[in-house]
């Protein structure tokens, strides 16, 4: 029995942040200074697969990651600069934003389709009326 479509889309849209941290764990010497090179587009990524829920939790995760294994010192949790306090900061801020932008994108979306169904029904129905 396979799971249906809609089903899935929360679930994957948790997977970029992970492929984000394996990619940069893999390019980190070349890209050691850019922190969140690849977790804004995760985020992104995520937010435009999953919408808001899933968006904030790939948001959360991603910052988790990039925190732990990225910004010095690196694997600690534990940070001395407000400095890198406020990249973090930026980088949830930017996160939610994107969840919430995809989340009414999808939102309207939905309505336009709704929309245009009943104006087909409508024609449809004024048609029939004035073949008569």
């Amino acid at each position: 029995m396979a799971i249906p479509r809609r089903q899935m889309m929360p679930y994957l849209a948790l997977l970029p942040p992970f492929v984000a941290l394996a990619i940069q764990l893999a390019l980190w010497p070349i890209i050691s200074p850019f922190v969140w090179f690849l977790f804004f587009p995760a985020i992104f990524i995520s937010s435009w697969i999953g919408g808001l829920r899933p968006g904030l939790v790939a948001t959360a995760i991603a910052g988790t990651l990039a925190w732990f294994f990225f910004v010095a010192p690196r694997y600690t949790f534990v940070k001395g600069s407000l400095s890198v306090f406020l990249t973090l900061a930026i980088f949830v801020v930017m996160g939610v934003l994107f969840s919430v932008f995809h989340q009414r994108l999808r939102t309207a979306n939905e309505r336009t389709a709704a929309a245009l169904s009943e104006a087909s029904r409508s024609n449809a129905a004024l048609v029939t009326a004035t073949t008569r």
